[in-house]
């Protein structure tokens, strides 16, 4: 993270084979030689939380090189990440019809921090319309110019002409594509971020959220169960050279208490590997 502006990806480290080498750990390289052969392991351990990391996850379909990359790739989409990616996307396209369908606004405006490609966003836009529970105004944000360029065109073969992507930084309101919205997705963003610059931007959506408007965000849960998961996470963890902040139920609760949202609802996404957050202004 350089000085306060957000990053893409989740990975601190330039060379994950020089940073094994340095900290004695080469007993680690064979895993980071058999990931690389899988195409969700290769963006996995190179780029985790890049856009195409989580397009892939939602695309869900093994892609590796030889049959021991295949194999990887579904044994990770099959995993607890991969699996909770899927969930909050569900969730969150229920619950954003959901809105939408009760929204009193003439146009809702949607704004996605931290988009992406954009799969789900297009997908629910793509629903929404279709069902015609009223106009919206979709936008997403991102960092990522290849992921807002991929978005867009995929936007634009969808023709959905009602959204709308930019690149941006989310701890910049000047960046925002509108000055006002009535609801803001945030997800697969704030766990990533120290404290601080994560209640920063809590204020920045609230202020810019309008009245009655609503926060959609999300937390993974600590999925470590078994020892193999541990092992994985610590390895991960190792890759990116950074620990998340895992929070629980009651954590995150505190946490937005000291927010100035209200009605604060929290809830678990299918196979209670990510916790929904719906925040009200």
């Amino acid at each position: 993270m350089a000085g306060d502006r957000l990053v893409s990806k989740t990975r601190r480290i330039e060379s994950i084979p020089l940073h094994l080498l340095k900290q004695g750990k080469v007993h680690l390289l064979p895993v980071y030689c058999m990931a690389k052969l899988s195409r969700l392991g290769s963006e996995l351990v190179l780029n985790q939380g890049s856009a195409e990391y989580q397009d892939l996850v939602y695309l869900n379909q093994p892609q590796g090189r030889f049959v021991i990359g295949k194999i990887f790739d579904k044994y990770l989409l099959n995993f607890p990440t991969a699996r909770g990616c899927r969930s909050r996307l569900a969730a969150t396209q229920e619950t954003l019809e959901r809105l939408v369908a009760s929204s009193p606004a003439k146009n809702t405006v949607i704004l996605d921090v931290g988009c992406g490609y954009a799969r789900g966003l297009i997908g629910i836009t793509e629903t929404i319309n279709s069902r015609k529970n009223g106009k919206v105004s979709v936008y997403g944000l991102d960092l990522d110019e290849t992921a807002v360029e991929t978005a867009s065109v995929r936007a634009k073969e969808k023709g959905l002409a009602n959204l709308t992507f930019v690149v941006g930084d989310a701890l910049e309101p000047g960046d925002y594509p509108v000055h006002s919205a009535d609801i803001v997705v945030l997800n697969g963003v704030a766990q990533y971020l120290p404290y601080d610059q994560r209640m920063r931007l809590y204020h920045n959506i609230h202020s810019l959220l309008n009245e009655n408007g609503y926060l959609l965000t999300d937390y993974f849960c600590n999925w470590a169960k078994n020892p193999i998961q541990k092992w994985w996470k610590g390895i991960s963890e190792q890759f990116l050279g950074v620990r998340l902040d895992w929070l629980d139920k009651g954590e995150v609760e505190e946490m937005f208490s000291k927010l100035p949202f209200r009605n604060v609802t929290t809830w678990y996404s299918h196979d209670d590997l990510c916790l929904m957050v719906l925040a009200e202004k």
